[in-house]
């Protein structure tokens, strides 16, 4: 106990009990492993025993907070992280608060905060600004914050705040936090747009095909139906109503539901669309039992799905469309994005 007093009083040594003191900032000059750090001498006036400086966070545990916590490439100017110890941290003398970086199972510290002074850990952050303080005793007016400006697609992550020091029976303690912050990429999320779009055009053309398709059959057959949404509609469960029909050759389609009105094998397919935003389960069914499911979402841009299905059916069954799962503020589209058809093979 009497050795680790020692050691915390020789870090205490430079320190003079008016209220500036002098400190060491530890500048990185190597770019590789061992580092040279020559120090440089500034001058830090640190505040009166008992008041809390404006800029430290005073919580009751060891705090890591970030601004902001989400980085957008290209367009967040900086990245700023903060450690401060808490009020109710039982510490009687704090040696030294560093702040890490996790990344792809890497750990990479950044900077830490001694009575001596702060020192940048590592050359990636050589541009970073780094301030920090150690009072003489106890654990107000201790922080540690480092700024990123311009941070990268790297800068994401896992980010650590430990301290290490000793408690009021003079033992030594650690602890540590940890937050994390996202990293968002505009240019990613417009290639997804992009993609969306595509695959709602390429199903507005399959829709037409298929169109195209049942009239032709009607001839041939005599027995085919397509009906669809005449205007957007919200979401609800149960029996989705299909209010415009465009084929329906044995006059068998009503309320949102085909009764089959000769026996054979027919090819059913269910196409949803929904709003950006909008998310929507729904079974196509035959007499009550599923036959298909249709998942649809709108992430960013409106979103569409399909099945298809064949089926063995007698006269007088029932096909209909049962959604059974969807967000509250889904819409689903109409323009014949939303439809669903049928002809016997």
């Amino acid at each position: 106990m009497a050795m680790a007093l020692w050691f915390v009083l020789s870090l205490l040594s430079p320190l003079t009990v008016g209220a500036s003191t002098t400190l060491y900032t530890y500048l990185q000059t190597s770019t590789s492993p061992p580092y040279t750090v020559p120090m440089t001498e500034t001058t830090t006036t640190f505040a009166p025993i008992g008041t809390v400086n404006s800029n430290i966070a005073q919580g009751n545990e060891l705090q890591l907070t970030v601004n902001p916590n989400e980085i957008v490439l290209g367009v967040t100017p900086d990245l700023t992280l903060h450690c401060t110890p808490g009020l109710k941290d039982d510490l009687s003398i704090i040696m030294m608060l560093q702040i890490s970086h996790l990344l792809n199972g890497t750990r990479t510290l950044i900077a830490d905060v001694t009575p001596s002074g702060t020192r940048v850990s590592h050359v990636q952050y050589t541009n970073a600004k780094v301030t920090g303080n150690i009072p003489r005793y106890g654990v107000v007016g201790a922080f540690l914050t480092v700024a990123v400006s311009r941070p990268g697609v790297t800068d994401g992550g896992q980010y650590e705040c430990s301290l290490s020091g000793l408690d009021s029976t003079e033992l030594l303690t650690t602890k540590s936090v940890t937050t994390v912050v996202s990293v968002l990429d505009l240019n990613e999320i417009s290639s997804q747009i992009r993609e969306l779009r595509q695959e709602v055009s390429e199903g507005a053309r399959k829709y037409e095909q298929l169109e195209e398709e049942v009239r032709k059959l009607e001839t041939a057959r005599g027995v085919a139906f397509a009906a669809f949404l005449s205007i957007d509609v919200d979401a609800s469960r149960g029996r989705l109503l299909f209010d415009m029909e465009t084929v329906d050759t044995r006059d068998s389609f009503a309320s949102g539901a085909y009764i089959v009105p000769e026996a054979g094998n027919y090819l059913l397919v269910l196409q949803i669309a929904v709003k950006a935003g909008g998310h929507i389960i729904a079974d196509l069914r035959h007499d009550g039992r599923p036959l298909g499911r249709v998942i649809a979402n709108g992430w960013y841009e409106d979103g569409q799905a399909s099945t298809s299905v064949i089926a063995l059916l007698r006269q007088g069954e029932i096909i209909d469309v049962e959604v059974v799962q969807h967000y509250n503020s889904t819409r689903l589209l109409s323009s014949q994005a939303t439809f669903l058809s049928g002809r016997m093979l």
